[in-house]
């Protein structure tokens, strides 16, 4: 069974880590500082996870050099921070109880991978069935870079969510867990990165700090086809509905696929920082 101080400790590093690492990007990639906080988590992750890879592939991936790596990526993000943190606070942002009530509607889908013990045993919810790639987050922990059953594709290139899954083992390396436990605080921390990056968008976007809790009420939104299906007789609704699949909502992706959501608020910040390249030049942009 997964022990929730160890999730508990491997969800607050993941945090910590990314947003001392995303915090001073965000300062440099958005115009208004107050929404940097919002974009940190995703950006840091996604900064982080993509240099450490080829650091870690080349140093030898060991549970001293994942403590040293991380050290100094919050070191310099920490003194990136404080250095760049002189301008001035202005425009809206996402109120500090939207990002607790993130984080709190986060949990929902983190729940969908922790076993659950009944009468008759251990019960294991149905998101599992595509979480059973934990065992590469062990792999990758206890063996070392590149794991023993990476996920190669056609072209022999590694699929997109094999990050996902990396920054799991170094988060688990990190603070002694197993691959299960941090599974689920890196299931936590992905759906609370992407609520808190659209959260800062949709302020952005609108210019009222209101803006961000209409993203957490909507992203509890899912498709009213189990309704209509019960309302109306399946003749009807074959003919007057396309049958294609619905496009899956928020918890639904967040539970069963987080690497998924990893990827997508990846693309929006990479859709953030070529609108940003379209004005001034920044080199570190």
């Amino acid at each position: 069974m997964p022990s929730l101080p160890d999730v508990l400790l491997c969800g607050a590093a993941v945090l910590a880590i990314s947003i001392c690492v995303g915090l001073p990007l965000a300062r440099w990639l958005v115009e208004e500082p107050r929404l940097a906080w919002a974009l940190a988590p995703a950006l840091g992750w996604a900064a982080f996870s993509t240099l450490a890879l080829p650091i870690l592939s080349a140093v030898g991936f060991s549970r001293a050099h994942v403590v040293a790596l991380c050290g100094v990526a919050v070191l310099v993000g920490v003194i990136a921070s404080f250095r760049g943190s002189g301008r001035a606070e202005n425009g809206p942002a996402v109120p500090i109880w939207a990002f607790a009530a993130a984080a709190a509607f986060a949990i929902l889908p983190a729940l969908g991978v922790w076993p659950k013990l009944g009468e008759g045993g251990l019960v294991l919810a149905e998101p599992l069935f595509d979480h059973a790639k934990i065992a590469i987050v062990d792999d990758i922990a206890r063996l070392g870079l590149p794991p023993g059953n990476p996920f190669f594709g056609g072209a022999g290139g590694l699929a997109y969510y094999y990050l996902w899954h990396f920054s799991a083992a170094a988060v688990a390396a990190l603070v002694g867990a197993n691959g299960w436990e941090a599974d689920i605080a890196l299931t936590w921390f992905t759906g609370f990165a992407s609520l808190a990056l659209m959260m800062g968008l949709a302020v952005r976007l609108g210019g009222q700090g209101l803006a961000a809790p209409l993203v957490v009420l909507l992203s509890l939104a899912a498709s009213l086809w189990p309704l209509l299906r019960l309302l109306f007789p399946a003749d009807f609704i074959n003919g007057a509905l396309s049958q294609s699949p619905w496009p899956r909502s928020w918890i639904f992706q967040a539970g069963w696929v987080p690497q998924h959501l990893a990827s997508a608020s990846s693309v929006m910040i990479a859709v953030l920082i070529l609108t940003r390249l379209a004005g001034p030049r920044s080199w570190p942009l």
